[in-house]
């Protein structure tokens, strides 16, 4: 099983109470334990459960080249115990742009983040990730990591995006991308889906048509 819809106390947006990496997949306190099997049987990772400033929204807080994490600096101490005990490598980020899932977009090769950034907030960014790092907007918005779900060769990406960025990003991020929307219509796709090399996980609202699309984007149909 390379793929599943899923919802999350009712809501598709499985990507804001998740974050996945090449070793564990990062689950929101709130989310229910009974979809547990499910997650590691698509993700085929082990999972941490915890927190992010007293919220399950760890997708919002977090972001990830698939082997670092980045924090925001409001990350209570006990919450970043977690992170400690668990081995991974990460990094707390002081900036006013506290939502890192919202506003990085980072692969091995490159990292993309909000124009807005401090540049004190780069430099702790480019410490953990890749020192290739670009300001810029996806269509219109600053919100980069919302816009784009990816994982080491293949990534979904908001309609919204150009044709001439969409060029820039498949090789800054060094990535394959495709154009879609998930939950019957949203382009802000990473609130929508997580994936990894192994599979997976789209909002249970998501429509057959992205669905297909997407099994597209991740390189299991042609």
């Amino acid at each position: 099983m390379h793929a599943v819809k899923m919802n999350i106390r009712g809501s598709g947006l499985v990507g804001l109470y998740m974050l996945v990496t090449d070793k564990v997949v990062l689950v929101g306190n709130e989310v229910p334990e009974s979809l547990d099997k499910t997650i590691t049987e698509v993700l085929h990772v082990p999972i941490i459960r915890m927190s992010i400033a007293g919220t399950s929204l760890i997708g919002v807080f977090a972001s990830t080249d698939g082997e670092n994490i980045i924090v925001p600096d409001i990350i209570f101490e006990h919450e970043e115990d977690i992170l400690k005990k668990s081995g991974i490598k990460y990094a707390k980020i002081h900036t006013n742009l506290t939502c890192l899932g919202t506003n990085v977009c980072a692969t091995k090769k490159g990292v993309l983040i909000h124009p807005e950034f401090e540049e004190s907030a780069e430099k702790q960014i480019k410490s953990i990730f890749s020192e290739n790092v670009k300001r810029m907007n996806i269509g219109e918005s600053p919100n980069v990591g919302s816009c784009l779900s990816h994982n080491s060769k293949f990534g979904l990406i908001t309609p919204d995006v150009t044709d001439e960025e969409a060029e820039f990003i498949e090789q800054f991020l060094g990535i394959e991308l495709t154009g879609g929307t998930v939950e019957m219509g949203s382009t802000q796709v990473k609130s929508g889906i997580i994936a990894n090399d192994t599979g997976y996980i789209i909002g249970e609202h998501s429509g057959g048509p992205e669905i297909i699309n997407a099994d597209r984007a991740f390189g299991y149909s042609e």
